[in-house]
């Protein structure tokens, strides 16, 4: 039961012989701390499903989740407390921050409790964020009926709840029914409120920045436990000449292979020996190539120089600029595969900004942890087939970056 997270050592500890069963609490959240919930002074986080409903045993699990991460991570020594649908762990008691979870009907909602200053505030909603979805992201590789569980972050739409609450206008109820959840694509998409109702008289507009506690500003930016610097295409920029050279040279269906690099050679003063052990601006016109042929629907040709070139060189087969999570299932199952199968994975999502202790904690729980690192990531902002390519290339992985 422990492996399902149905049940935990209580207090977490190795030694313990007490177990706590989230789904067993049956007390509701106490006066004092719904009092205290009303006075978080920022915005709640929701995580809604595609469903409208909560999936049945993922809150309880959750629970677990986090409080497992909580002695990793924050090293918290105060017990949380726990109810029917509610939880509050004090991760720093020290700086006075806790994390509300409450489980509604149609979605979780997230608080953060927090007594410091705003750089702080904004730091820690962050990194609770990366966290929840990193753990929903586990689960959903941990447990086969989750799998195909669809999920948002989003936030309650201000214009429709009362301020600083999310209680409906219409009916004064916290986390009623009707209230819309905009989601971090919508508030980028629109800042104003277009629901219809009585409650909607006056001014419509949505201040996004009250929201960047949560998420991050502009197209992409910088979130806690996740590196968003995007790796670029290692290869040299090549000169007009060159390029005119690359696009001289005929990749007709008829041509073989073997003579398209024999012209490509001429046309460009290469030795035969340079393919083999090419130089940084040799790799760039190799790279040149490859991108010429796969434009021109010449795959075979990428392959041809993936043989006679060192691995990591022709770049990606797939579209470059097609999102990790739209590959094909076959080339997505391989690589995470191949990843997965030692240590490779960690080399990898500790590039992208994973921290030893996200690491450890999907070392410990996942059968494909590269999996849940690139299912995470992409999640968290757009991931390029060409940036993970270049990674692993940059990694010493060549040979899996040649999987793409």
């Amino acid at each position: 039961m422990e492996r399902l997270s149905l049940i935990c050592p209580w207090p977490p500890s190795k030694d313990s012989k007490q177990y706590l069963v989230p789904s067993m609490l049956m007390s509701p959240p106490t006066d004092d701390v719904l009092k205290l919930l009303d006075s978080v002074n920022i915005p709640s986080l929701f995580v809604t499903f595609a469903s409208g409903r909560v999936p049945p045993g993922l809150f309880s699990r959750l629970i677990l989740h986090f409080l497992q991460w909580c002695g990793e991570e924050w090293k918290s020594k105060v017990s949380p407390e726990l109810f029917h649908n509610f939880a509050m762990f004090r991760i720093l008691p020290d700086q006075g921050i806790s994390v509300i979870f409450w489980c509604h009907p149609s979605a979780i909602e997230v608080a953060l409790y927090s007594l410091g200053n705003d750089e702080k505030r904004v730091d820690m909603s962050r990194a609770v964020h990366w966290k929840l979805r990193l753990i929903l992201e586990c689960m959903r590789k941990e447990f086969h009926w989750l799998n195909n569980v669809k999920y948002d972050m989003c936030v309650c739409c201000p214009v429709c709840s009362r301020p600083g609450s999310v209680k409906c206008r219409d009916h004064d109820v916290r986390g009623c029914e009707c209230l819309p959840f905009l989601s971090e694509s919508d508030l980028r998409q629109r800042q104003h409120c277009n629901r219809q109702g009585r409650s909607h008289l006056g001014d419509r507009r949505i201040r996004v920045e009250q929201f960047e506690c949560w998420f991050l500003g502009g197209e992409e930016g910088e979130g806690a436990g996740i590196s968003t610097n995007q790796v670029r295409c290692q290869s040299h920029p090549l000169p007009w000449s060159i390029k005119t050279s690359i696009q001289s040279i005929p990749l007709n269906s008829g041509s073989d292979v073997k003579d398209i690099v024999i012209q490509f050679q001429e046309a460009l003063q290469l030795e035969p020996p340079s393919l083999a052990s090419p130089e940084p601006e040799t790799k760039s016109m190799i790279r040149g190539l490859a991108l010429r042929a796969k434009s021109e629907k010449r795959e075979d040709l990428v392959r041809h120089l993936r043989e006679i070139t060192p691995a990591g060189t022709t770049g990606p087969l797939l579209n470059e600029d097609l999102s990790v999570g739209f590959m094909l299932h076959k080339q997505y199952k391989d690589l995470t595969f191949y990843l997965s199968g030692g240590d490779e994975w960690k080399v990898l999502a500790e590039r992208l900004g994973f921290s030893q202790i996200e690491i450890r904690f999907l070392d410990k729980r996942v059968v494909n942890p590269s999996d849940v690192v690139l299912g995470a990531a992409g999640k968290h902002r757009y991931l390029s087939v060409v940036e993970i390519y270049e990674t692993l290339v940059d990694c010493g992985l060549p040979a899996i970056a040649d999987l793409m």
